[in-house]
């Protein structure tokens, strides 16, 4: 097993390249949302939604940690969900990174635990 530090060196790394992956995927949200758009399509596709779930559950070799990569992939999801509501309703987000205070638990946003404001 590797020390302490070099774990923590890995999920920093991890981290990095899923914060690069996310926004790739926002992106790409972002094209659905503008196509469901002109289409005028419901954002939520349930049965879309499905097969991602059931093809990405296949990527996961470690059946212990499936049920975790399971609610990640809905979570993920429901983000995208979030931001393509966003998108097609014309709103945007206006948001900073949450503060220490309230990563801890404290709020020291003012709106809520980091969550984002929304403006027209």
């Amino acid at each position: 097993m590797k020390d302490i530090e070099g774990a923590r060196e890995t999920i920093r790394e991890v981290d990095r390249q899923m914060a690069v992956l996310f926004e790739q995927r926002m992106e790409a949200a972002r094209e659905i949302a503008a196509w469901k758009k002109e289409r005028g399509i419901p954002v939520q596709d349930e049965a879309q939604e499905e097969r991602v779930i059931e093809r990405n559950s296949s990527y996961i070799r470690d059946e212990m940690v499936l049920h975790y990569y399971l609610q990640f992939i809905r979570d993920t999801m429901a983000l995208s969900r979030q931001y393509q509501e966003r998108l097609i309703s014309g709103a945007r987000a206006v948001d900073s990174p949450p503060s220490k205070r309230s990563e801890s638990g404290a709020s020291g946003s003012g709106h809520g635990a980091g969550g984002p404001l929304i403006r027209p």
